[in-house]
Order: structure tokens, then sequence, then C-alpha cells
């Protein structure tokens, strides 16, 4: 499909937070312009993450998980079929978190594809691979949008990286319940899914969620991130 591009207004109003404060804050990427005004009840994340405090992780073979001072590292190492997982679950914010309501999701990070494209890599929201989910995923060198409610993922390809890539881009998703998850690169529309969208309170708290693995090779693959943002209608 042709690409279109994604302008981003800015909109500021009082948004209530998981702790119940009122705080004066920008959502520009996450709401975009001529939306309506975000009612002070929707639901809003946007974490600046250096600590792995409160995330479930994972890690197999020669896999590594790091928080350094500016950045999450995960990192695979050469062993194949090592594997680095990090997952948060939302708690208990003051509305139902559901794949029902509209959602957008984003997030700035580095996926490194050492000296080969063998890679499998997934950013996004939901419980990937085998439960209900969206987001972005790397495989075989190239980056596709993909989408599961049941049964096999449907995917969409966004973008062809090769082998021994190390790209760096603002990953985001906008979620219409029961119509479609349109996928953006650095602002720009690059592809959508209509079909096997998630429904139901099902995995629809796991937020984020991020995997990466070597799949039978020896280089390494990587992910780096620092920040990511959840937005939903009640």
């Amino acid at each position: 499909m042709a690409n279109s591009a994604v302008s981003f207004g800015v909109i500021e109003h009082n948004v209530s937070h998981q702790h119940g404060e009122d705080d004066e804050i920008n959502v520009t990427e996450l709401v975009g312009a001529g939306a309506p005004t975000m009612p002070y009840e929707d639901i809003y994340y946007d974490i600046l993450t250096t600590s792995l405090d409160l995330y479930y992780t994972y890690n197999s073979g020669s896999g590594i998980i790091n928080a350094e001072q500016n950045r999450i590292e995960m990192i695979t190492g050469v062993t194949p079929g090592s594997v680095c997982y990090i997952q948060k679950e939302i708690g208990y914010p003051h509305a139902p978190i559901t794949w029902d309501k509209d959602r957008k999701f984003r997030i700035y990070a580095q996926v490194i594809c050492a000296g080969d494209n063998k890679i499998k890599g997934f950013l996004g929201i939901g419980d990937y691979p085998g439960g209900k989910y969206t987001g972005f995923l790397f495989d075989t060198g190239k980056l596709y949008g993909t989408s599961r409610t049941g049964g096999s993922a449907d995917t969409v390809e966004l973008a062809d990286y090769g082998a021994g890539f190390d790209e760096t881009h603002l990953l985001q998703l906008i979620f219409t319940t029961g119509t479609k998850v349109e996928f953006y690169i650095d602002g720009t529309k690059k592809g959508e899914l209509t079909t096997n969208l998630p429904t139901g309170t099902s995995d629809a708290k796991l937020i984020p969620t991020l995997y990466i693995e070597n799949p039978g090779t020896n280089q390494s693959k990587t992910i780096y991130f620092s920040g990511w943002a959840f937005y939903q209608e009640v």
C-alpha cells in the first residue's frame, strides 16, 4: 500500500495518571492533530525507563538483559537459540484495560542484526508469541506489522533491511477496535491490518512486550530502548 504521512498536533489536557494526580501533559504523538480533547479519565502512560524494576524478564543461552545509565539492553549473544524477553503488566488503573477500546502504542528503539538476516524480534503489546498481541515483528531481515487474536498471526510487510542491519526508529501502532491496526515508522504509515484483531481483556494488560531471538546463527541480535508510551480510551 502507498505510504502516507501522519501529522501530529499539540494537544494539552489534564490527564489522570495511574496514581490519581492531574498533570498538564503534551500528548502530541499519541492523540494527533484534529483529534477531540482527551477526557481526563482516559488511560495514558509515558514511561522513561532505565531500570528493570517492575518488569518481568527472561533470558536463555548466551542472552543477557542489562539496565544501563540511559537504556535497557537485550543482547542474545552468539549461541544459537538464545532469547531475551521483557514484559510489563499494567496494574489496576481507574478503568479496565481492554482490546475493546481504541488504543495507541509507541516505542523508540534500536534493533541490530549482526552479520546475517537471521533474526526474530517483537516490540508491541499483548502476549507474544502464544497469546493475543499486536506490534512490530522483525523476521529474516524484514520488519512486519503483526496481529493475533488466535491461530496463526496475520502480518503485513513494512520494510526490508536485508542482512547485517542496524536500525533505530520510532515505531507506533494505532489500534481501532474491531476495525484495523495501523503501523507507522518515524511518523509515516507503512501498512495496516484489518483481520485477526484481538478482542476482550485477555492479554490486554501486557504492555509492553519485547522479544529478541538468535534463531540458529552464531551472530548476536540486539534491542536497545529507553522509553515507551501507551494510550487507551475508556
